[in-house]
């Protein structure tokens, strides 16, 4: 695998970890009821953010458990950016956004998720994106955005959500396991609390690694009706890498003010089970393109 992310110390084995890029129309939006075409609206709320101590393999306090509040609602596109949709606003295939010494195919179709693009590649798409529907383009290099939004969504909804999450590795199925059948990874590598304690473990029997990104969708949703949050590729975030939660506010947390990786969330096709879990966050340089990096879109 590229050596794409800051490494983050016991993650030797992991593929590029990534979050999402954000669209938005600079305010109003997240007032209406009705989401945007292709979008889920997710409400605003209280939940605990990072991993509990006793959850297997945490990054410790990378991962320090704390409560946050999201005091405002923002919509979440249902799937990756997909190539279709690149192609769309970029005006580029998946084969000319990879790099010409690299021909192989990684999953290509309009339904299956670019990949192969930068951090500055994804505010391009989202400054364009919100010219072509008449928004107002809001990204500039020094500007930052929520860092809670991706784990909040990918918790998926409950009732009581900083109770009913707080003990929960994923945001799918019960929250306590990722094996084959529930999203694109290395299955021989799954995690299951029942099967193990120790969360992951080795499965050489596992069927359904695909090696390669599969269609958005392919797979079950959370219960927000988002799919692979977990999986497929990782997905860009806006923010700054930073090394610990100890100054983040309570209430709408923002990422550091500089820095030099942007942070990544939610694995690849190519990652073992435990780097797929909700808390799990790590950096990578925002020049680096590769087949393991993809984006999201929000929007408020």
């Amino acid at each position: 695998m590229k050596n794409t992310v800051k490494r983050l110390g016991i993650i030797a084995v992991c593929a590029a970890v990534i979050i999402f890029s954000a669209c938005s129309d600079g305010g109003g939006s997240g007032s209406s009821d009705s989401a945007p075409a292709g979008m889920v609206k997710i409400p605003a709320g209280t939940f605990m953010m990072g991993s509990p101590e006793s959850e297997p393999n945490r990054l410790s306090a990378r991962e320090t458990q704390h409560s946050v509040t999201l005091t405002k609602s923002f919509y979440m596109g249902k799937y990756q950016v997909t190539q279709k949709q690149w192609k769309a606003v970029m005006e580029k295939t998946i084969e000319e956004q990879q790099d010409e010494d690299d021909t192989t195919d990684y999953g290509r179709g309009d339904n299956h998720p670019i990949y192969y693009v930068t951090w500055y590649d994804t505010i391009e798409f989202c400054n364009k994106l919100s010219i072509k529907g008449g928004l107002t383009p809001v990204y500039s290099l020094n500007g930052k955005t929520n860092p809670a939004e991706w784990e909040y969504a990918c918790r998926g909804s409950y009732t009581n959500k900083a109770t009913e999450t707080n003990t929960k590795p994923f945001g799918i199925g019960d929250g306590t396991k990722m094996i084959s059948g529930m999203a694109n990874f290395r299955v021989i590598y799954p995690y299951d609390l029942a099967h193990d304690p120790a969360g992951n473990y080795s499965d050489t029997d596992a069927t359904g690694y695909v090696g390669k990104t599969t269609a958005v969708g392919s797979y079950a949703a959370n219960n927000y009706g988002l799919y692979d949050m977990h999986g497929n590729v990782w997905e860009w975030c806006w923010d700054w890498w930073y090394d610990s939660y100890s100054d983040s506010p309570a209430n709408d947390p923002a990422g550091a003010v500089t820095g030099s990786f942007r942070v990544l969330r939610g694995g690849s096709w190519d990652d073992y089970g435990q780097y797929l879990r909700s808390a799990l966050r790590g950096g990578g340089n925002p020049s680096v393109r590769d087949e393991y990096l993809g984006f999201w879109l929000v929007r408020s």
